[in-house]
């Protein structure tokens, strides 16, 4: 808890660096997503919750996709690299420029961008980690499940930030890139939902309620995680629709901005005829 309310406060005191040079800018809603964030990382990963995801198969699930659809994404919106940047001392802000204008490090952050990649890496983090020899070595080595668990979000947030950035450009490629991450996710629901047999029996026994469980567990990953997807992607659509209009209302391009106002109006008007 300490450390969670560590973060927030040097992330707040770079926001309100940002807000004070462009107080207009979208840094007064990222905030929250951020703090958001953090909040239910914080309630899904301690007590009361984490007790009972340990007893639980279907509650090691849902926390499973709470990570990668709901703390991720918010996580992702706040932007948090530039604030934690400005909440350094000026001389650290100084060596961290150095380092991020090096050859290797350039290329290395251009590589980090590339939807293909960063797709293909999501869904093999989150494939790898549901593996029953992953899965039961998760349960019984604190080690591993702490890996496992900034493992889902490390790879979460790599995704999310390729469409929630400020610098990102919203396009359909977007939502592609949104249902592709998915699959993973939902296949695995699938597999557990109609699987014949007790998959990951180091948490949910043999006994007869066992196949009920991972039934459960599975329709929870398939039609929920399903559903905050598609919710997603709707938000992804709007966006770009948004975008598309204020770049060209009612679909004319928008002249260059030294073209005098009148002669923008006419063109609009005679577009439009």
């Amino acid at each position: 808890m300490g450390v969670a309310a560590a973060v927030v406060a040097v992330y707040l005191a770079g926001v309100a660096r940002l807000r004070d040079a462009s107080p207009c800018s979208s840094w007064s809603w990222r905030r929250y997503a951020f703090v958001a964030g953090v909040a239910v990382l914080v309630a899904v990963l301690l007590p009361p919750v984490e007790p009972v995801v340990e007893d639980s198969f279907p509650a090691h699930m849902t926390q499973h996709v709470v990570l990668l659809l709901v703390a991720a994404p918010l996580l992702a919106l706040g932007a948090p690299g530039l604030p934690f940047l400005l909440a350094l001392p000026r001389r650290w802000r100084h060596r961290v420029a150095v380092v991020r204008a090096a050859g290797p490090v350039r290329r290395g952050r251009a590589l980090a961008t590339v939807p293909v990649l960063v797709v293909a890496v999501h869904a093999a983090v989150v494939s790898a980690w549901h593996l029953p020899v992953l899965y039961d070595a998760a349960l019984t080595s604190t080690a591993v499940h702490v890996t496992e668990h900034a493992a889902f979000l490390a790879v979460g947030w790599w995704f999310w930030s390729l469409v929630t950035l400020p610098t990102a450009q919203l396009d359909g490629r977007a939502v592609l890139y949104v249902v592709a991450s998915g699959l993973p996710m939902n296949l695995l629901g699938a597999v557990l939902t109609f699987a014949p047999r007790p998959l990951y029996p180091a948490q949910t026994g043999t006994g007869p309620d066992a196949l009920t469980e991972q039934q459960l567990a599975g329709l929870l990953m398939w039609v929920p995680a399903g559903v905050v997807s598609l919710v997603l992607c709707a938000v992804l659509v709007l966006l770009w629709l948004r975008r598309l209009e204020r770049e060209s209302p009612a679909g004319v391009p928008l002249p260059p901005p030294g073209v005098p106002a009148e002669i923008r109006v006419a063109t609009r008007e005679e577009v439009q005829r």
